[in-house]
């Protein structure tokens, strides 16, 4: 996977996971320990995760970081909402 398929859906996935989690963005963030502000820009596509991030992400949805980013690549995605894509790419 390269890293503008990463970033193209990163949002989905995150989105698809945390609704088949029944988590909400509160849950992700607290778990995760990052801000629930971030939580909101990962989910529109506003900005995109660090590794450091998405091995946080990933534990928070009770997976391991290759489980998660096999799951993105998969694209065998539950849930989806309409995402706005970012013009510069914002890694947090």
């Amino acid at each position: 996977m390269t890293e503008a398929e990463f970033v193209d859906k990163h949002p989905k996935a995150f989105y698809s996971k945390r609704w088949e989690n029944r988590m909400t963005q509160a849950d992700v963030a607290r778990k995760a320990g990052i801000s629930p502000e971030l939580v909101s820009k990962l989910e529109s596509g506003e900005s995109h995760p660090s590794l450091r991030k998405t091995f946080k992400i990933a534990a928070a949805f009770g997976m391991s970081t290759s489980e998660y980013v096999a799951y993105i690549e998969s694209g065998e995605i539950l849930a989806t909402k309409k995402v706005r894509k970012s013009s510069p790419r914002n890694y947090y």
